[in-house]
């Protein structure tokens, strides 16, 4: 017999299932930002979350937009924000400043929300102006063959490596000089943060998300990802001083050690068990 109960991420039907099965107040642990992809999934899933309302649930987000996202879209519940924790010591481990841009790179799952086209079309420009510069990309996903296909089609194709899956994710975030991850969406980012952690300059779509990670969001900040001639223009100008972005993000590391390190999360977790 357990005294607590924690649910991650799950989803409603399953918290709605724990909550008829006897369990008081359990926590939830909200870690997404889509709750449904279709109109009717919306009608069943939405009514189901109001008829967990009439049990007692503890929510917690992984970040303010992510609790903001659930409060005014799911159920008008206000969840506590605890921010992921992360295992920093070996990203601070491969820490250093980048002196110059010679590899851009990206690591995440390779799906359609992510923009890796665009990251490629972005990288295809610099490319033809600098013939050194590569892309490195690491990940996979379901739109890694299309995204593969597009790469393909590039210019500057023979200079896009893939890859796939990696163990030494902190190895990878070293080995590049500027990330590109221009997210339509993202409920927390935590490669952002990882990537800050090794002093690696990271630029961004302007996802509310991203705001909490970058102390200076604004000076990391690519815009809207649809609009591609923004996107272009405001990266042209931000690296045509890239030694100063690159200090600014190496100073960011030691804030985002700070504010996401593992044991700060778990001071957090174990406060919310021992007062519940």
């Amino acid at each position: 017999k357990s005294d607590f109960f924690h649910i991650l991420n799950g989803g409603p039907i399953i918290l709605l299932l724990t909550l008829l099965a006897g369990v008081k107040n359990p926590l939830y642990h909200i870690h997404g930002t889509l709750y449904w992809n279709t109109n009717w999934k919306k009608v069943i899933f939405k009514s189901i979350w109001q008829i967990t309302r009439l049990f007692r649930t503890t929510f917690v987000g992984v970040s303010k937009y992510n609790t903001a996202i659930f409060h005014n879209d799911v159920i008008p519940v206000s969840p506590r924000t605890i921010s992921n924790g992360l295992e920093t010591r070996q990203f601070l481990a491969k820490r250093h400043r980048r002196k110059s841009l010679q590899k851009i790179g990206y690591i995440g799952r390779l799906a359609e929300g992510k923009n890796i086209n665009l990251v490629i079309d972005l990288f295809d420009e610099l490319a033809d102006k600098d013939l050194a510069l590569e892309l490195h990309i690491a990940g996979s996903g379901p739109a890694e063959v299309s995204i593969k296909e597009f790469a393909a089609a590039a210019r500057n194709a023979d200079r896009i490596h893939f890859h796939g899956h990696i163990h030494d994710v902190a190895g990878f975030y070293a080995s590049i000089d500027l990330f590109l991850f221009l997210s339509a969406y993202e409920s927390f980012g935590n490669v952002i943060a990882e990537a800050i952690l090794t002093g690696l300059p990271v630029l961004t779509s302007d996802v509310p998300v991203f705001n909490e990670i970058h102390e200076e969001a604004s000076n990391f900040c690519l815009g809207d990802p649809t609009s591609f001639e923004n996107i272009r223009l405001k990266l042209h100008s931000k690296l045509q001083n890239f030694e100063e972005l690159a200090d600014k993000a190496f100073e960011q590391s030691e804030v985002v050690k700070s504010r996401f390190d593992i044991e700060q999360h778990i001071k957090a977790i174990k406060e919310i068990y021992e007062n519940h």
